[in-house]
């Protein structure tokens, strides 16, 4: 009993410090996102200006579980608030302000809130927000890719006029510009995966009715033969998302030669297919390699990235190889005793889901007010530290 006891400790002391530095990183943050200003003359006027900017940046622990394609945050929002407080000034003030991105260099990207000549009371208030925004629109606003991670500074401006009631001279309180937040909008990591052909085979002139979906070698020629091979790709995948795409073909050769690759137009089916009901291959994305004269099996690699990305834009139906000799090149299939023969595609992408998927906390808990947080946390480990220790005593009676 006395290791539950231990281990319910251990849990509620975690739980309790984790619910603290999420309120106190919070408080942090947002007391960095506050400044204040102010103006006064010889005559007793006086004006104050308090601003809070906002970048959207999710809570703490929340921003832990924030990936821009994994659904978790997928949406960012501007904001800004200015207090203006003030005695002996004339009411209405004037207020104008901004929020401006920027990159981490300090090359400006852009103003995202921008407002002059606002008339604002004294003891009033002006706010200001994009609105929630998709964070792909958000960044192609300021001109930047949405397919990489990006980092923005964010910076702000205020400047708040007003009057004197007895002196009739100007005062101006101004904030800025000042950095206030850097937000890393992650859209996920480099990613490779190696993917077995899930369909081949090869169609003879030779013998034009006849499939060879089972063989365990597959033949391409000039004249005679025509080999099909088709590979599955990951789900969600876009062109874009593409860096590199490698086949890896364990083949034999007779002689130097050119081996060609074409995209398939049409579908097929491996177990069906034969020279008179073989599919169309088209000739856009053609690709060129020089395989070397073989002495037995040996290993070749053909970056086909360009055809990859046509499958993605159009259809996948694999693709078609041949050669320019008449000697055959031996390419050895999927249905291989030895997995290592396979052909195989070498796919480098950028995953969208992989990266930040930590504790996806409910909403509704992190984007409570940091001070009732706070609170929580601190009842919530008072408690179950009282109902432990009470436990542990019962449980030595």
């Amino acid at each position: 009993m006395k290791a539950k006891y231990k281990a319910m400790m251990t849990l509620t002391m975690i739980a309790l410090v984790v619910s603290i530095l999420n309120g106190v990183a919070d408080l942090t943050v947002k007391l960095h996102q506050t400044f204040r200003a102010s103006a006064a003359t010889p005559s007793g006027e006086k004006l104050l200006i308090k601003v809070k900017a906002d970048s959207g940046r999710p809570p703490f622990l929340w921003a832990l579980a924030w990936r821009v394609s994994g659904q978790v945050v997928t949406n960012v929002s501007n904001g800004i608030t200015i207090q203006v407080q003030g005695s002996n000034i004339e009411s209405p003030v004037t207020v104008d302000y901004w929020i401006e991105a920027r990159k981490p260099d300090g090359t400006v990207l852009g103003k995202t809130l921008q407002a002059s000549g606002i008339s604002c009371n004294v003891g009033g208030s002006v706010s200001d927000s994009t609105g929630s925004l998709d964070i792909d629109q958000h960044l192609s606003n300021l001109g930047l890719s949405t397919t990489q991670d990006q980092t923005i500074d964010y910076y702000v401006w205020v400047k708040v006029t007003a009057v004197g009631l007895i002196s009739g001279q100007q005062l101006v309180a101004e904030v800025g510009p000042v950095k206030f937040d850097a937000v890393t909008f992650n859209y996920g990591v480099e990613a490779e995966e190696t993917i077995e052909a899930s369909a081949d085979t090869y169609v003879s002139n030779l013998s034009p009715d006849t499939n060879y979906g089972t063989a365990s070698t597959l033949y391409s020629d000039a004249d005679n033969f025509i080999t099909y091979i088709k590979f599955d790709l990951p789900a969600g995948l876009t062109a874009e998302d593409i860096i590199s795409a490698t086949l890896r073909l364990k083949i034999d050769t007779p002689s130097e030669r050119y081996q060609f690759f074409f995209r398939v137009t049409e579908s097929w089916d491996e177990n069906t297919t034969t020279w008179n009901t073989r599919p169309e291959f088209a000739t856009d994305w053609e690709i060129t390699d020089s395989y070397p004269d073989t002495d037995g099996a040996q290993t070749v690699y053909t970056d086909i990235t360009p055809i990859v990305k046509a499958w993605l834009n159009t259809a996948n139906y694999g693709l078609a190889t041949r050669c320019n000799e008449p000697g055959a090149t031996i390419i050895y299939s999927r249905e291989h005793s030895y997995s290592t023969r396979h052909p195989k595609l070498i796919l480098n992408y950028y995953d969208w889901s992989a990266s930040w998927s930590w504790y996806p906390l409910p909403l509704s808990i992190v984007s409570m007010p940091i001070g009732r947080q706070i609170v929580l946390g601190l009842i919530a480990g008072i408690t179950c530290f009282t109902a432990i220790v009470t436990l542990s005593r019962r449980g030595k009676r």
